[in-house]
């Protein structure tokens, strides 16, 4: 820690004010002190056990998601399958009544 100034206090019983441009901003007393500290002493080291062990659980979250995203999709595909089905199962004429009747899908 820096050490204050000397200060002289005048029969006001206040210190004498000095101008900000004689002490060092904060910024430069920071700057001074990271040049002190020994940065490598506070690092934590690594340990490349616990590496592997977090790639292995973040494989099993990338497998479960894509067979989550995977069923989804098949599903999906199911839902935008099923009015062609019908259409095929009830002739075209069904198909020129469904915009007339507003319906984006046929009625399940």
């Amino acid at each position: 820690m820096p050490t204050p100034p000397s200060i002289s206090i005048p029969a006001s019983g206040f210190p004498e004010v000095q101008h900000r441009s004689r002490t060092k901003s904060a910024f430069a007393r920071a700057r001074e002190q990271s040049k002190k500290v020994d940065w490598r002493a506070l690092c934590v080291p690594v340990v490349q056990s616990a590496v592997g062990v977090a790639s292995a659980v973040n494989d099993a979250r990338e497998d479960t998601l894509q067979r989550q995203v995977s069923e989804e999709n098949k599903q999906w595909l199911e839902r935008k399958k099923e009015p062609q089905d019908i259409i095929d199962h009830l002739g075209a004429s069904l198909s020129k009544d469904w915009p007339r009747s507003g319906r984006a899908e046929p009625p399940r």
